[in-house]
């Protein structure tokens, strides 16, 4: 975790693995703004997209668009 945080960017990553409660453990401590589990780069309109630290400014889509100032989230498991 020390390694995939240290660094000054913070727009996305992914994590991959068969145990989606350890994934999502990961991914809840990963310093991104989107996190995709056993997938990547999947954006929707419906889901705020934005990075963390030096990964751009603000959140685009969704209602988080206008909550600039907040460090939002997304995790996304895809279903089998």
């Amino acid at each position: 975790m020390k390694r995939a945080n240290n660094t000054i960017y913070g727009l996305a990553g992914s994590v991959w693995g068969k145990d989606l409660e350890l994934a999502k453990s990961i991914a809840d401590r990963i310093e991104t703004g989107t996190v995709w589990i056993n997938e990547a780069h999947v954006l929707s309109p419906k889901f705020p997209f934005g990075g963390h630290k030096q990964s751009g400014i603000g959140v685009e889509h969704s209602r988080d668009g206008l909550a600039e100032y907040t460090n939002t989230k997304v995790v996304m498991i895809k279903k089998k």
